[in-house]
């Protein structure tokens, strides 16, 4: 699974956007910064030490400044004066600031940010200072207070087990929590729906949506728990299927989804080193499983991302499994897994369908990430977007072929390397490695927020609520409601 590294944050989050103070950068020792907080209104207002966090960007990338991360940290509450902060050593050069100011969860540290600044690019000159004026923003992002600093590595919001209401669950390695009550409120609690902590050689690598295969009628919607022992399913109330991978062995399963075909189960997966499939229509036992694994091969993982189709059903081709791998993006029909015999790898490969973005000079352009956007209505209109270092693109989907006409490069997105994609029915949402981007989908107004805003650390999975946001990372899980922001 492909993640998004950025060291050291989370954040403490208010709903309302409020501007709260400003800096300037004085005059005191030359390549060094001295910020300088005067606010409007009384910001210390949390118990406990407040802490001020600063980085500093080229070309929209992180420069170290601290010993083993990318910020300097300062305890305000152990200065003279909480409103000054000094960084030094600083050569010259272009930079753009990000300050984070907040507190530190007492069990186990993690930083709390409340207010957050993004300067404009300034010069800092050698031998003079550079002054800014700035206003400090409440994070937009709420969060679960409960599992703050914890690693969270996949996140799903579904109606599972025949329950009523869509219900917002998150792994970590050891366990899976469910969520309830709203996200911006005091009542957003967390409920461990299941502990892996006494058995050492199991550990979830990611939470999916998945299906349960009944044998009588409709699959019903089931958690699929991607793990080092294979793919076990949950309805989400404590109870653990591990019998469902049995076939394929206790293999390092990245990530996994699933989507219906009748009374039956398409099922894709990205394993250590590899990938695979099967077409469930009966039990597990008599599964035969497509596994493609290529660790002995690759030094890194073969499968950046990948999606699924899952409503292509009226344009009379199968549903598929669209994959970003370093040997180059390719698509695999659900009849190749479906006609899949055990042991023939190569079958898998060779029958899977190749594509490319193409530059000027017809060189291939790296796919890292992929999106699906159906369309219900008129399936033909279901786009693919892809993600890469120049961009952003997007491509119908085929029939005879992956992609229905040339890929398009979003304009907006030019120049920026694109690591995760995720839509809905009124907007796209993409990540580089410091900055999330909205875009309103009937406008193409795009709104950007810088990491320092309240994203939790390495970012493992991103869903939607309606038009809320769930992001999870490996220092926790926020929601953003989206609608708020244009």
């Amino acid at each position: 699974m492909k993640k998004l590294c950025f060291t050291g944050i989370i954040f403490l989050v208010v709903p309302l956007i409020v501007l709260v103070s400003c800096f300037t950068l004085l005059e005191e020792k030359p390549e060094g910064i001295e910020i300088s907080i005067a606010p409007t209104r009384q910001i210390y207002t949390e118990p406990g030490d407040y802490y001020a966090q600063v980085y500093l960007l080229v070309n929209k990338g992180l420069i170290p400044l601290g010993k083993k991360t990318d910020y300097v940290e300062k305890n305000l509450d152990k200065q003279a004066d909480q409103n000054r902060i000094v960084v030094e050593n600083i050569p010259a050069g272009r930079y753009v600031v990000w300050l984070g100011i907040g507190t530190k969860r007492p069990e186990n540290g993690a930083f709390n940010v409340q207010y957050y600044y993004e300067s404009e690019e300034f010069e800092l000159v050698a031998g003079s200072t550079t002054k800014i004026s700035c206003t400090l923003l409440d994070c937009p992002f709420d969060k679960a207070l409960t599992i703050l600093g914890e690693n969270i590595n996949g996140a799903v919001i579904d109606s599972i087990g025949g329950q009523p209401a869509q219900t917002l669950y998150a792994s970590g390695p050891k366990n899976l929590y469910s969520f309830s009550g709203t996200y911006h409120g005091p009542d957003f609690t967390v409920t461990e729906v299941f502990d892996a902590s006494d058995f050492p050689n199991y550990s979830i690598n990611s939470v999916s949506k998945g299906l349960n295969y009944t044998g009588t009628g409709a699959p019903e919607n089931y958690l699929f728990l991607s793990t080092t022992q294979g793919i076990s399913k949950t309805n989400g109330l404590n109870t653990i299927d591990n019998t469902f991978s049995v076939e394929l062995g206790e293999i390092n399963v990245l990530k996994s989804l699933a989507y219906p075909d009748g009374n039956n189960v398409s099922v894709f997966f990205q394993r250590d080193g590899g990938l695979g499939g099967v077409y469930q229509d009966g039990p597990p036992a008599n599964l035969d499983w497509a596994d493609a694994d290529y660790s002995d091969m690759l030094k890194d993982q073969l499968v950046w991302d990948f999606c699924v189709t899952d409503n292509l059903e009226g344009m009379g081709i199968d549903n598929c499994g669209y994959f970003a791998t370093v040997l180059g993006t390719l698509r695999i029909p659900q009849m190749i897994i479906e006609d899949y015999e055990e042991g023939n790898e190569v079958y898998l490969m060779e029958q899977a369908e190749f594509f490319a973005i193409k530059d000027k000079n017809n060189h291939e352009i790296p796919i890292f990430s992929l999106g699906y956007d159906p369309d219900e209505i008129t399936p033909a209109n279901s786009t693919l977007y892809m993600g890469t270092y120049k961009g952003l693109y997007s491509a119908l989907v085929g029939t005879i072929t992956p992609l229905n006409g040339k890929p398009e490069l979003l304009e907006e997105t030019k120049g920026t390397r694109i690591y995760m994609v995720l839509l809905n029915d009124d907007y796209r949402v993409y990540m580089s490695q410091t900055y999330l981007y909205l875009q309103e989908k009937s406008s193409d107004d795009v709104v950007s927020l810088p990491f320092v805003a309240g994203l939790p650390g390495v970012i493992s999975a991103m869903d939607w609520d309606g038009n809320i946001l769930v992001i999870s990372g490996s220092l926790g899980i926020v929601a953003l409601d989206v609608d708020t922001m244009f």
